[in-house]
């Protein structure tokens, strides 16, 4: 596969959409679509469409998570958006693992349960606080060895 059809097929296999509002009311969270036969697609749209990934025309790109691999169709990840010179910023730990993103609900036990919806972390606590603050460490150890993990790669 050539290379200009490698990037349309690693566009295709899994679409992450960035968050969008098609009204000023209206605001939908990032999502991603994973597409079956994405290399058939990619075969007709490349071979018989001419369709082609134009990198200069690009305004955002998807970044996979760190230490969840590009693989995982489940990844939601992050985007990032082209520096006014053209240039791409580099994603931090902390662009994907955003504390604002953790709720606490009461479960039927009467224990609280906190969830980072990004990470998938999930952690059980006698009080919200608690399970807030226990989800809040997880999640700060998961940035210090995504950035660890950065600066030896």
């Amino acid at each position: 596969m050539s290379d200009e059809k490698r990037a349309l097929f690693e566009l295709l296999e899994v679409v992450h959409l960035p968050e969008w509002s098609p009204t000023p009311v209206v605001k939908m969270k990032p999502d991603r679509i994973q597409i079956a036969q994405a290399r058939r697609l990619v075969d007709a749209l490349y071979d018989d469409f001419g369709v082609r990934v134009n990198e200069h025309l690009v305004k955002k790109k998807w970044v996979p998570t760190p230490g969840v691999g590009a693989n995982n169709p489940h990844d939601m990840g992050t985007f990032i958006e082209r520096n006014e010179d053209g240039s791409w910023p580099l994603a931090t730990p902390e662009d994907f693992f955003d504390p604002d993103d953790i709720t606490v609900e009461q479960g039927a036990d009467g224990q609280y349960v906190g969830i980072h919806h990004g990470s998938g972390i999930v952690e059980r606590a006698k009080s919200a606080t608690h399970a807030k603050l226990a989800v809040s460490a997880k999640l700060l150890q998961r940035i210090e060895e995504a950035a660890e993990t950065d600066q030896a790669g």
